[in-house]
């Protein structure tokens, strides 16, 4: 078994949220049923202007000369999901610069 770290695009993200979603709970240690709550707003950020997300999958490689060789791109892009990042510049009105402005303004720094 091999770990690699894969693109997730839009449109496989959004093919894989399901899975996306239970690694995210499982990780936050969240209660079960989160993912539902969650899967909408995950779709809502796919859509954002500069959204880039990864995932960390494993898979059978096999072992070249010299290192492990990595499987074709169909594969890996339905191998086992194991850890999942995403982000997208910030821009006025979303929770997150919100949340940064507000901090930066009680520690006496200008936003």
């Amino acid at each position: 078994m091999a770990i690699f770290l894969i693109d997730l695009p839009p449109n496989d993200m959004q093919r894989r949220l399901g899975d996306a979603l239970t690694v995210y709970v499982d990780a936050m240690r969240y209660p079960r049923g989160t993912e539902a709550q969650r899967a909408g707003m995950w779709l809502e950020h796919i859509r954002r202007r500069g959204w880039q997300g990864v995932g960390v999958v494993e898979t059978d490689a096999a072992e070249a000369a010299g290192g492990i060789e990595s499987p074709p791109a169909d594969e890996l892009s339905n191998a086992p999901l194991l850890g999942v990042a995403y982000g997208y510049p910030g821009a006025p009105g979303q929770w997150w610069q919100q949340q940064v402005v507000l901090g930066m303004q009680r520690g006496g720094s200008p936003p």
